[in-house]
């Protein structure tokens, strides 16, 4: 009987098996745009980006496949084909979707400048309060919390009972109140150099917050080889980040080991960032040898930073001219992609770069290679939250030029909120081959904050 038993079974399942073998797709003879888009509310993101372009070649009247389309995209950060997508629904029904679409996109690929004109339009109407909120998050990335307060203070006003905006609001918050910091540094290299540096700064704001004003001290001393050099400077900074050019002005007054004055004006001449800067740095300290500081050697530094975003990804990167006070000239250039793939998340930002140094003649109280050129492979990792902020980076280096030879560096810069008003910080350091073969140098760097 249970042979028998078992016999019904085994038919049943073969029966019920072959009933679902052939039992029909409850999509099929659907258009694909509607399979498409069930698939888009069950929030497979990539497979709608994946198939839907092609599937819109089929449907291109079929506008709300379109915006699911263009979502998608946004969604698994391919910022730039969901514009395209965009882009032709900005006459149609879903026009207001469409502008607020693009502008983030635009924001969330860093081109946060190119956003504000689309938030803008898009500030009356039934996607007003999240273009408010795109708009203070893209000034607040640009480095323009004074703009952004105010417009997280107007969200917080117009929904009390959500929690929209609660977060740019510390954020900018943050940035505004007048801080305090204290500090120190330790750096260690194989020459052996070694620095130990305590530091003092304080920043504040004025006129509706445009101006920046900061003080700062250091002190502390540098050693090599039984050569001990004390070192005290003293700092003055200004930025009027609403005036044409941004300008920023730092002047720097050294008292030991020799007294000099120092200063140097940065301006953004493009929005993208990028920018000039020139004037007379403290070269001594730079270059981060005793003989060097004991000279007072200075130098006359110009050049030209910023990054710029494309298809590809971000690229960064400076070149500047140094021309030190003992007649040399050092040229330096690094320029840096960070890729648009993500493997590994949208926070871990892969990049590959080439980094390059040229001296009239090399000198032995500081590093002046004659020729030198070292490629580069590398992960960047940036996580942020209201307590916690966390950067790391890891690299490796091979050598294309000259002197230049297989390197590595890593880095770790750290901030932990405690309270509102208190933060503490570390900023560490390691690398080896990035100047001669066997060379090395470690640093560490401890830090408290208070807001006023």
């Amino acid at each position: 009987m249970r042979l028998l038993r078992a016999g019904v079974a085994l038919g049943l399942a073969l029966m019920s098996g072959a009933a679902a073998a052939q039992a029909p797709d409850p999509d099929e003879g659907w258009p694909a745009g509607e399979r498409l888009m069930t698939e888009y509310k069950a929030g497979r993101y990539a497979e709608v980006a994946a198939r839907g372009p092609a599937v819109l070649e089929a449907e291109p009247w079929n506008a709300e496949l379109r915006l699911a389309v263009a979502n998608s995209f946004l969604w698994i950060s391919q910022e730039w084909p969901a514009i395209e997508h965009y882009e032709k629904l900005l006459d149609g029904p879903f026009a207001t979707e469409a502008r607020v679409g693009i502008a983030n996109s635009l924001a969330w690929s860093g081109r946060m400048h190119e956003s504000i004109p689309h938030y803008q339009l898009a500030l009356t109407g039934k996607k007003a309060g999240e273009a408010k909120l795109g708009m203070a998050n893209a000034y607040l990335w640009m480095g323009r919390p004074d703009i952004s307060l105010p417009l997280y203070n107007q969200l917080r006003a117009e929904y009390p009972m959500e929690d929209v905006g609660i977060e740019g609001q510390i954020r900018a918050s943050r940035q505004l109140r007048p801080r305090t910091t204290i500090g120190f540094g330790y750096l260690h290299d194989n020459t052996p150099t070694t620095r130990q540096e305590p530091f003092v700064s304080h920043t504040f704001r004025l006129l509706d917050n445009t101006l920046v004003f900061g003080v700062d001290a250091t002190g502390g001393e540098d050693w090599n080889d039984g050569r001990r050099l004390d070192r005290r400077e003293y700092g003055f900074r200004f930025e009027a980040v609403a005036a044409p050019l941004a300008p920023r002005v730092s002047v720097w007054r050294q008292t030991d080991p020799v007294e000099k004055t120092f200063g140097e004006v940065k301006l953004q001449v493009a929005p993208w960032p990028l920018h000039v800067y020139g004037g007379r740095v403290n070269w001594g300290k730079l270059s981060f040898t005793v003989p060097a500081l004991e000279q007072g050697l200075s130098e006359d530094r110009y050049g030209v930073e910023g990054k710029f975003q494309f298809g590809l990804g971000e690229l960064r990167g400076y070149a500047n001219t140094n021309d030190i006070s003992d007649g040399n000239r050092v040229n330096n250039a690094d320029v840096r992609l960070y890729t648009r793939w993500r493997p590994w998340g949208r926070e871990i930002k892969p990049f590959v770069g080439v980094a390059m140094r040229y001296s009239d003649r090399e000198d032995p109280d500081y590093w002046s290679p004659r020729r030198y050129g070292v490629g580069y492979v590398g992960l960047e990792g940036e996580w942020d939250t209201l307590p916690w902020m966390v950067n790391a980076q890891a690299q490796f280096g091979f050598g294309i030029l000259g002197d230049a030879s297989t390197a590595w560096a890593g880095s770790v810069i750290a901030r932990r909120w405690l309270t509102p008003d208190w933060a503490v910080g570390l900023n560490a350091y390691a690398q080896a081959g990035t100047r001669t073969s066997n060379y090395k140098a470690h640093g560490l760097t401890v830090l408290v904050e208070k807001l006023w």
